[in-house]
């Protein structure tokens, strides 16, 4: 006698279903993935992060700026932001301590109001901006019907609470209407001096393409006080769902800030007003995830793409090294004394009065850099003073002339020299930063977008 055993067919995902396990929703949504490339962008596995130093860490310049109170600054407190303002106070940027509680973050931006305004025109702005190269913002696939919806998230801190806005811009084209497609999205401070975490959403950008090069493309724009040019909203735009819109200023479609009359906030009417931003994520999606960390080294090589430090470079110093009196000694990450100095570069002297002296960069910047004094130990006087050695011992003190195109690349810099005493011409130096005068003044590479 044959007996015959049958067994009904069953799948593996009824079984587990039926098993009731404590997969969680994001698992459910796992399980049911169509496909690998599926079952990738719900897990999250790729790199997600696509702004640099979004944890204030590097800071190439004094951890304390010089004042601002008109303009674009791009080499004021942590590298890669930079801050605008009009007839909106005076302030500095500092790379600061106060971080939130959990000690994630090892430094914050803060922004400090030391002159105010106590009454905004209508043209007053002040506003904080990390632009992201174009090359780097490709992946977001503006202009396409591809383009991907972006989460930025980010801890905040102030002693004053209302409204601020903060936008996604994309910046890569001047439209034809006279300015960028801005994304708005309202934001409340809710509480005083109290580190808060805020998250907001934007959608893809589905109608205006992105350039591809190394300019500006997507942009975090923190839209802290406007005059009611930059806060009137006469076409009824969307602040809260609202997609991208073509924004020129002065018009019924600039909303970049909240209006004061309306719960915005005017952080500059006094000198105790301050603003504390640490923990910046920009990443696709339409759900925050906790903040990537990346190594030291690789958020200082994107930074060094738009600002490097010749000469004393206080606080990083990147392979740097000091001479004392001829001495060599290693340095890495150190603060270097007042008696110090550091080469800047070395050349040879020409028969038209100037030294002239060649650097080569560690890291390429993003494009031919502008080139400026700063100075350490006074960021709002630097001293143009430098220390020149030549003929084995001999020295003077020459003045910083400007970046010699001929030669120079994002690689590597050519600088013009003053001397204060003729020198015969083709004769081996060097330059570098002060040696006495208590100063540790340098020579500020920027290449910022």
């Amino acid at each position: 006698m044959t007996v015959r055993v049958e067994k009904p067919t069953f799948t593996l995902r009824d079984k587990m279903n039926e098993l009731d396990l404590p997969i969680g929703d994001h698992g459910l949504e796992i399980l049911n993935s169509r496909n690998p490339e599926e079952t990738f962008n719900l897990a999250r596995a790729n790199r997600r992060r696509l702004n640099a130093n979004g944890d204030m860490r590097i800071c190439q310049t004094a951890s304390t700026s010089g004042l601002f109170n008109s303009g674009t600054h791009s080499s004021h407190g942590p590298d890669l932001w930079q801050h605008l303002v009009v007839t909106a106070g005076t302030w500095r940027a500092v790379q600061d301590n106060d971080t939130p509680y959990h000690k994630e973050f090892p430094k914050s931006l803060k922004l400090e109001c030391t002159s105010s305004t106590g009454t905004l025109s209508a043209g007053s702005y002040f506003y904080s901006v990390y632009r992201m190269e174009c090359v780097d913002s490709w992946v977001l696939q503006y202009g396409t019907l591809y383009a991907k919806p972006v989460t930025v998230s980010f801890w905040i801190k102030s002693n004053k609470t209302g409204i601020i806005s903060v936008n996604l811009e994309n910046e890569s084209n001047n439209h034809s209407g006279g300015g960028d497609s801005t994304c708005v999205r309202r934001v409340r401070i809710e509480k005083p001096n109290t580190w808060e975490h805020k998250t907001v959403t934007y959608p893809g950008d589905y109608n205006f393409q992105m350039d591809y090069h190394t300019n500006k493309g997507a942009v975090i724009e923190f839209f802290w006080t406007g005059g009611t040019n930059y806060s009137n909203n006469s076409a009824n735009l969307d602040t809260e769902k609202g997609n991208f819109e073509q924004i020129a200023n002065p018009s019924a479609t600039d909303i970049r800030a909240h209006p004061v009359a309306d719960g915005g906030i005017n952080f500059a009417d006094s000198t105790s007003n301050y603003i504390n931003l640490t923990g910046v994520q920009m990443e696709i999606g339409e759900v925050a995830t906790p903040y990537e960390h990346r190594d030291y080294s690789e958020e200082l090589i994107y930074c060094m793409r738009r600002i490097q430090v010749l000469g004393c470079q206080y606080g990083i110093a990147p392979g740097a090294y000091a001479i004392n009196n001829g001495s060599a000694g290693a340095f890495a990450g150190y603060s270097p004394n007042q008696s110090d100095y550091n080469v800047i570069g070395r050349g040879w002297t020409r028969n038209n009065g100037i030294f002239q002296t060649m650097t080569f960069l560690p890291v390429s910047m993003r494009g031919m850099p502008s080139a400026s004094v700063y100075d350490f130990d006074d960021v709002n006087s630097p001293s143009n003073s430098f220390y020149a050695q030549y003929e084995g011992s001999s020295t003077q003190n020459v003045t910083f002339n400007a970046i010699n195109p001929n030669g120079s690349s994002t690689h590597a810099i050519w600088l013009d020299w003053d001397q204060s005493s003729n020198v015969p011409s083709v004769t081996p130096c060097h330059v570098g930063s002060r040696n006495s005068s208590a100063r540790r003044n340098a020579i500020l590479l920027s290449a910022a977008i």
